[in-house]
This record gives structure tokens, sequence and C-alpha cells, in this order.
């Protein structure tokens, strides 16, 4: 997962927060309030599908004074309209006590992992079983090995075998990063939530990590748990993704061609190094 919150029986906790953006003069990016909030939901849903979670409420905390609550919660049913989705339970708080110049709120959505997520997730930990095997193998071939070399090439193969374990799977990233005002000016070059969640439906992506602030070469460095690994793609790979404007997808490698029909060319290759 990426910075989900896994509970007990299988319940998953995203947030997102906006700060600055808004209606309020003061704001330093000035938007409507059902933008701020639908973006926020954005970045929280794609955090749930990243954690193979679906929603099944909505907690909304509006620091942004009692005028902005409609505003926002229309927000995040937009969101969930626009992906194709059924809008959870919305709740929350408004902070009525204290006026700030500027708008603040911040969407949690509480999801539950999927059936299939959990029968992967045993079979991920029966993976693991059988990596520490494998590499306790490896460990006495060390010990018995006195060759530098051989030794050196060992743990290049241990290393190898740790972070391209999902060899099945290509790597692309969707969408273009983007900040800012440059994400309401450049909507149609933002990844889709509805090609996203139709994509992992009928199985062209096994893999999702949306992009924050971060850019895309970090992430990526999270996602295979590897901070030394390089990229390679047309796409700047330092950029912030904003909103997760950019999601990196794991596209099985026998499906790339229906993949790339289905996101209508958009994806961008990321090459490993």
């Amino acid at each position: 997962m990426r910075n989900a919150l896994h509970l007990v029986d299988g319940l998953i906790v995203t947030t997102d927060n906006s700060g600055g953006i808004g209606e309020k003069a003061e704001d330093v990016v000035n938007v409507p309030d059902e933008v701020t909030a639908y973006f926020a939901t954005r970045v929280a849903l794609l955090e749930q599908w990243a954690a193979n979670a679906e929603p099944l409420a909505v907690l909304l905390h509006n620091f942004s004074g009692p005028a902005s609550w409609k505003a926002y919660v229309n927000g995040v049913t937009q969101l969930f309209t626009d992906a194709n989705c059924p809008v959870p339970t919305i709740s929350g708080s408004t902070e009525t006590n204290m006026e700030l110049l500027q708008s603040a709120m911040a969407v949690t959505i509480i999801g539950k992992r999927k059936a299939e997520a959990e029968k992967v997730s045993e079979e991920v930990a029966e993976q693991n079983h059988q990596r520490t095997i494998t590499e306790n193998a490896i460990d006495l071939k060390d010990q018995e090995c006195k060759d530098q070399q051989c030794r050196d090439q060992e743990i290049l193969d241990r290393q190898k075998f740790n972070y391209h374990h999902d060899s099945q799977l290509e790597w692309y990233a969707y969408g273009k990063p983007l900040v800012g005002a440059a994400v309401l000016e450049n909507q149609s070059e933002i990844a889709s939530l509805r090609i996203i969640k139709e994509a992992m439906h009928r199985g062209f992506v096994q893999r999702m990590w949306p992009v924050g602030s971060s850019g895309i070469l970090k992430e990526f460095r999270k996602l295979t748990n590897d901070p030394a690994i390089e990229l390679q793609s047309t796409l700047d790979l330092h950029t912030s993704a904003g909103p997760s404007t950019t999601v990196i997808v794991g596209v099985p490698r026998t499906k790339r061609n229906q993949a790339q029909q289905h996101f209508n060319g958009a994806l961008h290759k990321l090459h490993i190094r």
C-alpha cells in the first residue's frame, strides 16, 4: 500500500488535504470549493484503489466555514459520479469557532479490501515465505563461496529478484504531472479515474500507484522499495503531479496492446535502468 492505514478486518483508511485553494480572498489558488473537494477526494480514492479497497464512507473535514460545506459535499459526490462509483455515506465536521483567512479542508475515506485482494495477500505471504527460504539457501552458498566475484554476483541476483519479482508486469505512467492552476487548464491530460477503474475491472491493470508532489521517480522507488532504482521516460520524472494527475500502472505483458488501446495511447512507458 502507499499511504493507506490498514486496520482490522480489511478496513483501509486514506486521506488527503488542501490548504490555500478555494474561494477566500487570501487563497493562493482561487477555484470553486466544489473543485477543491473534488481533487482532494480524487487522491484519497486512488489511495484506496492502490490498497485494493473500495470506499464505504467519507469523512469531510471543513475548516473554511459553514458556507463551504454544501459545495464540498457536492465536489465529493461529483468525483464518485465521474469515476462511475457508488457515492458512499458522507459525514464530517465544520470549524465554526474560528474564521480562517484561507480555505482549508480534508477528505478521509474509510474502505474495505476486496475479497480477491485478501486472497492475493495470502499468496504474497506465501511467496515471501518461499523467498525467505531461497535467500537462506543463498546465504549458505555465500559462506561456501570463496570467490569474491561469485558472491557479488549472488548479491546482484538477489536484489534483482527482490524488486523485479513482478516480471510479468510492464510499468507505465498515465496522465501528465500537473499542479496548481495547470490542473484546471489541462484537464484533458489528467489520468481519468473512470478509465482506470474499467482497466482494473478488465484486467488490463494489475497494480496502480498514484503520484503526488514527490514526482514519478520517487513514487516508483516507494512502489519497488528500491531507493536506488532509476527510470527513463518521455515524462518529467521529478515534477509534482499535484492531486495525482499521474498514476503509475502495472500492465500484464500479455495485455500490453489491449491496455494501450483502452487508454487511447496515453500510457508512457517507464523504462527501468
